[in-house]
């Protein structure tokens, strides 16, 4: 069952976070994407139960309830944010997995947290936006144009879609499959992956379309990090079907992050089946566990298992 949260920053903001799973587990925060929401976090509460893994997704400013940020916000932001979740939430080290615009948040915390992070997953992640071409590998890249050149535009867009999410579902979902691959097609296909799809896009705009467009303004200028000095263990996926975030996305990542693995995932697209999101998070959890092995050798401390027996 999700657990809701909303938080109240130390600059008077408040945050929405949703949190599912195994409430002592691993923890995994994930950044949601764009259009996204915390509502609706890629791992299931079923699944996260079974895998231990105590899952949060939070809300990005303007999007859900959370307070719309106010003046020039960069993308390593979020960095403050997400300590102050972790510390109101006793989350002393975590996983962090970037879904798509979701991405560079997430390895804005890999870069800014240090060893509290203890892997960093990026899946169909976004590259960055801010150069000639950086817009290329979206496969809907005129909308994220009109937000940078024409905000007024995109929110009147955005403003349209989430009243259809609230008022004609039926017509959003057949508008969503619009440019879709085969395999992204086939998830479509189950009414309950669009009903989710649609109810994210109602709640994403619930204050209105000003923290979608804001988020993507965001995206598309320097996000005040360097990607290529992080040093938590990394793993990239990567789908070959993908009609949201192409395959030079990933071999962007891939390239520019020192401590990645890159993992392609043949005849997949932007939406996985729920089996796959248990195997891609059983590698994180994997991987988490390597790199804090390889910190208590460094350290010259006994694993936390060991320390937990103790």
């Amino acid at each position: 069952m999700n657990r809701e949260h909303l938080l109240r920053l130390r600059d008077g903001r408040e945050v929405a976070v949703c949190e599912s799973g195994a409430p002592r587990g691993d923890a995994i925060i994930e950044c949601h994407g764009n259009p996204g929401s915390r509502i609706s976090p890629l791992c299931s509460d079923a699944t996260a139960r079974a895998l231990d893994i105590r899952w949060l997704t939070f809300d990005r400013p303007g999007i859900g309830p959370s307070s719309r940020s106010q003046g020039h916000r960069t993308v390593c932001d979020v960095v403050g944010e997400v300590e102050e979740i972790c510390d109101a939430l006793d989350m002393a080290e975590f996983s962090i997995l970037g879904y798509s615009a979701g991405g560079p948040y997430a390895a804005a915390c890999a870069h800014g947290m240090g060893s509290r992070v203890r892997a960093l997953g990026l899946l169909s992640a976004t590259p960055r936006l801010d150069g000639p071409n950086g817009m290329a590998a979206l496969g809907r890249g005129a909308y994220w144009r009109l937000a940078v050149r024409v905000p007024q535009v995109s929110r009147a867009i955005y403003r349209s879609l989430g009243t259809l999410a609230r008022h004609a579902p039926a017509v959003l979902a057949h508008l969503t499959k619009d440019g879709c691959s085969a395999p992204e097609r086939r998830i479509l296909a189950d009414p309950l992956k669009v009903e989710r799809l649609v109810a994210v896009l109602a709640e994403a705009t619930r204050q209105g379309p000003g923290g979608l467009v804001d988020d993507m303004r965001t995206l598309a200028r320097p996000w005040g990090f360097d990607p290529g000095e992080i040093t938590t263990p990394a793993i990239i996926w990567q789908g070959d079907e993908d009609s949201f975030v192409d395959q030079t996305a990933g071999a962007w990542w891939a390239d520019v992050l020192p401590t990645a693995r890159s993992r392609a995932l043949p005849g997949e697209g932007h939406f996985l089946p729920d089996t796959l999101i248990e195997e891609l998070m059983k590698e994180l959890k994997s991987l988490a566990a390597e790199g804090l092995s390889l910190h208590a050798k460094e350290v010259g401390e006994p694993p936390r298992e060991a320390r937990e027996g103790e």
